[in-house]
């Protein structure tokens, strides 16, 4: 994080940037640090447990619809951390204890989700609010596109039920959070 200040203050100090884009500048490098962070313990924590495979999917499902979408921001890095890790928790160890059902059910449920989230997509921090049209409609095309490739997904590998599972409940645990999400939502 030292590192972190000491560049946004020479930035400052040289007046290279305007004090929003400082800001918006700092707040970027402190989610990029902070996220690695996070995704380094996760992986050493599920790597430990056996489930550094489960964690890798749940990523690469999770990250690209949060790019997309947004979704719950937390007002610290610890707070962060806190969620994150129940959360991701949640999404590893739960799915296998949940009853499976048709994945034609799942995947229509996944579908009508998708459509009712899209109001509320982007949903972003003030800091880094969205408002341009046109962007707001690129990121809903992206967040429709990453859920019809997971669609596709599910159904080529329709026979492996535990990667199936996990991978749609990831994608509805999104769409609600998007769902119950304001515009700003802090913890």
């Amino acid at each position: 994080m030292a590192l972190i200040h000491t560049i946004v203050n020479y930035y400052d100090r040289h007046q290279i940037l305007p004090e929003r884009e400082l800001r918006f500048m700092q707040y970027t490098l402190e989610a990029l640090w902070n996220e690695c962070i996070k995704t380094v313990l996760f992986g050493l924590y599920f790597g430990i447990l056996g489930r550094l495979s489960q964690y890798v999917l749940v990523c690469c499902v999770l990250l690209p619809l949060r790019w997309f979408s947004g979704g719950m921001h937390c007002s610290s890095f610890r707070n962060c951390l806190i969620i994150s890790f129940l959360y991701i928790n949640a999404l590893i160890w739960l799915p296998p204890l949940l009853p499976y059902t048709a994945i034609w059910i799942e995947l229509v449920f996944i579908f009508c989700g998708a459509i009712l989230s899209l109001p509320h997509i982007p949903c972003t921090p003030a800091l880094r609010e969205i408002s341009n049209p046109t962007k707001i409609s690129w990121l809903r095309r992206l967040f429709l596109f990453d859920v019809i490739f997971w669609f596709i997904v599910c159904i080529g590998f329709n026979t492996i039920f535990s990667l199936i599972h996990c991978i749609l409940c990831t994608i509805i645990s999104q769409q609600i959070q998007l769902l119950f999400s304001r515009k700003e939502v802090k913890i």
